[in-house]
């Protein structure tokens, strides 16, 4: 949340704005540092799971699915993220940065259960990117949740390509 945001709130943006440098270029290597420390994380995960699932349940995991859950997971992740760097683009305030950028997410997640319990708040599923996410169908491969995946990615893309729109267009005030 703070990779923009922090450094526009505590002056010290003024130091990479004034280098020869666009302003895209500060935000696109921003989300660039994002998008390989979720990498990192996912791959790190998937690593350690496999690792882990050979050695106390040998023969007993399809990797190929949890390869494919991961890579889902990973999708899901990059959204958020994404999420979170649009606000720290959008607003040049620290406290604000992080009380949307940490307050999106969570919402939808609290409209994810609501929509888990079923019955009348079962709608809660359509205002939420949680639901894109689907486990089970990822594990076994179903079209319709590796197309949900993708969304998920296309979306995150586009969030970022806003992001980085904003944040060039942006009155700093520094």
């Amino acid at each position: 949340i703070s990779l923009v945001a922090k450094y526009v709130d505590r002056g010290s943006m003024v130091y990479l704005v004034s280098a020869p440098v666009k302003r895209s270029t500060i935000a696109i290597t921003q989300a660039l540092s994002l998008i390989s420390g979720i990498l990192i994380l996912v791959l790190y995960g998937t690593v350690v799971e496999i690792v882990f699932a050979q050695a106390l349940f040998p023969d007993q995991i399809v990797i190929s699915e949890l390869l494919s859950l991961n890579l889902g997971l990973f999708a899901l992740h990059i959204f958020i993220g994404s999420v979170c760097f649009l606000c720290s683009c959008a607003f040049s305030d620290l406290k604000l940065a992080s009380g949307f950028g940490a307050g999106i997410p969570i919402l939808m997640y609290i409209f994810q259960m609501l929509a888990n319990m079923g019955g009348s708040v079962e709608n809660f599923k359509y205002l939420t990117f949680f639901t894109l996410f689907d486990p089970e169908g990822l594990a076994s491969n179903e079209p319709s949740a590796l197309l949900s995946a993708l969304v998920l990615l296309i979306g995150s893309l586009i969030l970022y390509a806003i992001s980085v729109a904003v944040f060039s267009k942006k009155d700093l005030h520094i």
